[in-house]
């Protein structure tokens, strides 16, 4: 079969080659499916702040929906404290957008420098069948042995070149995603903090005396 003599010409570093392709299309599929349930998930508030229903205890799977919330159980508290609690969410929910990234990128930078060592080991052990031969030097010889010298850079690029493109696409849109989330937690605290103003606003004795 082909792919199993391909795997057998990489030589020492096949393995590690293929645990890091296996690796990077594990995460590349993770991170696909978590930002098309994500797609969905993102809803900011109208314009009109004072729309929002903070009353509503039903959980949902949307980011907004949980700061919501988070926003609901912190109304009675200082406007300081409740943005700090929206601070700390949003920056674990940050994590959870930008998981595997790093992964990705660290594949991008590992598998070009495998290619690399398992071109120059290839090479070295291509030299010293050419050292121990003996009558004439034929170019197929020296071209068979460069191929199988080669033909580990170029699986390095194949895995790295993905993981690159993925890692730095996914990171644009994490990076949109949380400008939004923020855009949408900002209305949402800048909503509660007006009703609570009409809310002292209109108990008796609010008012100020003539």
């Amino acid at each position: 079969m082909i792919l199993p003599d391909l795997f057998s010409r990489l030589g020492p570093v096949g393995w590690p080659l293929a645990a890091f392709s296996l690796l990077a299309a594990l995460l590349l599929l993770e991170r696909t499916l978590f930002f098309v349930r994500l797609r969905s998930g993102v809803t900011t508030l109208s314009p009109a702040c004072d729309k929002v229903d903070l009353t509503n205890k039903a959980h949902s799977s949307r980011p907004m929906d949980e700061a919501t919330d988070i926003a609901r159980q912190h109304r009675g508290s200082p406007v300081a404290l409740r943005e700090e609690a929206l601070k700390i969410w949003l920056r674990g929910h940050a994590g959870q957008v930008r998981f595997g990234l790093r992964f990705l990128m660290l594949i991008a930078v590992i598998c070009p420098l495998l290619g690399l060592l398992g071109t120059v080991l290839g090479m070295i052990e291509a030299f010293k069948v050419i050292a121990v031969h003996e009558g004439p030097l034929h170019p197929a010889l020296l071209a068979d042995g460069i191929w199988q010298a080669m033909l580990t850079t170029a699986a390095g690029l194949v895995i790295a070149l993905p993981s690159l493109l993925g890692a730095h696409g996914f990171r644009i849109l994490a990076d949109r995603h949380i400008e939004k989330l923020g855009l949408g937690l900002s209305q949402l605290s800048l909503s509660l903090s007006l009703r609570q103003q009409e809310t002292l606003s209109s108990q008796p004795g609010s008012g100020r005396s003539s």
